[in-house]
Parts: C-alpha cells; sequence; structure tokens
C-alpha cells in the first residue's frame, strides 16, 4: 500500500490498482479534510474491477494509520 499526495487529493495505490480519496487544505486546527466517503472506485484500466464495503472499510484504516503515523493532523467529514 503506498498513499501519495496531489493537488486535490490522495492517491492510494494497492498493487496496480490505484483509487483516489478527496481532501481539502484546512485553514485551522486540522492539515487535511480527507473525504474517505469520496472513495468511488479503482482508476483505468481497473474502472470495472467493484470495491466492496470491505475492502473501502480496508482503505480507510489504511488511509488513517498512515495519516497518523505521519503525524498529520486531519478531520474526517461524516
Amino acid at each position: 500500500m503506498r498513499l501519495r499526495g496531489l493537488r486535490h487529493g490522495l492517491e492510494y495505490r494497492e498493487g496496480d490498482h490505484v483509487l483516489r480519496v478527496g481532501v481539502e487544505r484546512a485553514a485551522v486546527d486540522v492539515d487535511w479534510i480527507i473525504y474517505l466517503g469520496s472513495i468511488a472506485g479503482w482508476l483505468p484500466p481497473y474502472q470495472h474491477e467493484p470495491v466492496s464495503e470491505e475492502k473501502r472499510q480496508q482503505i480507510r484504516e489504511r488511509v488513517i494509520a498512515a495519516l497518523d503515523f505521519l503525524k498529520i493532523k486531519y478531520y474526517l467529514p461524516k
């Protein structure tokens, strides 16, 4: 698993599968607002492979663990 910051989001990579997570820079209290609910699916050429709810939960947990490890202050809106 790799996590890479982009201008308007995070890139989550698992092997050759990639998806994007929406992110906004925050003005106060936290560094980023992370929209984990924005996980839509894998990017091409794997866009037709479904992302199960179990896989989405695993991705959420891994993203949160990576942000905590990097000591990035974040907010997760509902």
